[in-house]
């Protein structure tokens, strides 16, 4: 469960060659408060690593990444793939 909300914030952190496009579009993602309903479950981790203060920030980027998928894969324009690691 870990390794999502740190595989998210790494891939997140991780710099890459967006255009304005995306970035706006995840930055809209960002901003819908109803998808943190969907990823309620992960709250509980979310809030051993993370102050109170940002833990519904975190729970949007693991929305906005995964839809709070533990086994998601995305292949990315330049073949290369992103994909949650779950941490034991």
């Amino acid at each position: 469960m870990y390794g999502v909300v740190l595989s998210s914030l790494i891939l997140c952190a991780t710099p890459t060659q967006e255009t304005l496009y995306e970035i706006k579009a995840y930055a809209s993602c960002l901003n819908n408060n109803e998808k943190v309903s969907h990823v309620i479950e992960w709250e509980e981790s979310v809030s051993l690593y993370f102050k109170k203060e940002d833990v519904r920030e975190a729970l949007l980027i693991i929305f906005c990444e995964s839809s709070g998928r533990p086994n998601a894969v995305n292949t990315n324009r330049d073949n290369s793939t992103d994909f949650v690691s779950i941490l034991g």
